[in-house]
């Protein structure tokens, strides 16, 4: 199967959520996206990573700036979101995970795993208000695109020299994606990302991520 053909049959979802990381590639911040689907199916939100990215007002520029927390801010606070899905393109850090909680929302969805900030492991009944909320997290995705979502960030590391104690910490854990992202990091398309599209990298990187 090509990337266009694995694409299309992606659910919306997840492909607003990749074009979301895709744009904080471009953007020059930490790739990752997020979107809210609602029990109908509906697109509620999409956002992006914007740390490093550019944007006015809210978090932008802080280190508050996560996609799962920019999303979830434009839900409703007098209610319940249980039939709510959070797609992510990478596994939420513990601040994300502690959001989507305290925002009510019943299921997470992750693509890549994050063996150095992902906190989907940890135990959310860990007071009584964690525990009014259970939580269903799903992730991460064991295909070409989960591959991608895991790796793209480590390539964005190493070309902005970022944050290297991840990049050592998954070179112990997880070497063969840090290799992953090692080859990724020489293709055209994301050694300069202004000029492409989601579709023209992905084409690129679809014979290294399958």
């Amino acid at each position: 199967m090509d990337s266009g053909s694995a694409w299309a049959l992606l659910e919306p979802g997840w492909q607003a959520a990749f074009h979301q990381a895709w744009l904080a590639y471009r953007d020059g911040s930490f790739p990752v996206g997020a979107a809210l689907i609602g029990p109908d199916g509906s697109l509620i939100a999409i956002d992006r990573n914007r740390i490093f990215g550019p944007g006015e007002g809210g978090l932008s520029g802080s280190l508050l700036a996560h996609a799962e927390v920019a999303a979830l801010s434009r839900l409703p606070v007098d209610e319940r979101h249980d039939g709510v899905t959070l797609f992510t393109t990478l596994e939420p850090c513990l601040f994300c995970i502690g959001a989507v909680v305290l925002s009510r929302v019943g299921t997470v969805r992750f693509a890549g795993g994050d063996s150095y900030g992902g906190a989907s492991r940890l135990p959310l009944d860990l007071n009584a208000q964690t525990a009014r909320y259970p939580l269903q997290i799903h992730g991460p995705l064991d295909d070409p695109f989960g591959r991608l979502a895991a790796a793209l960030p480590l390539v964005y590391l190493a070309a902005t020299d970022r944050w290297t104690r991840v990049l050592d910490h998954v070179g112990i854990h997880d070497p063969q994606l840090l290799e992953l992202s090692q080859e990724l990091s020489r293709l055209p398309t994301l050694r300069d990302p202004h000029i492409a599209d989601l579709a023209t990298a992905l084409e690129e990187a679809w014979p290294i991520i399958t």
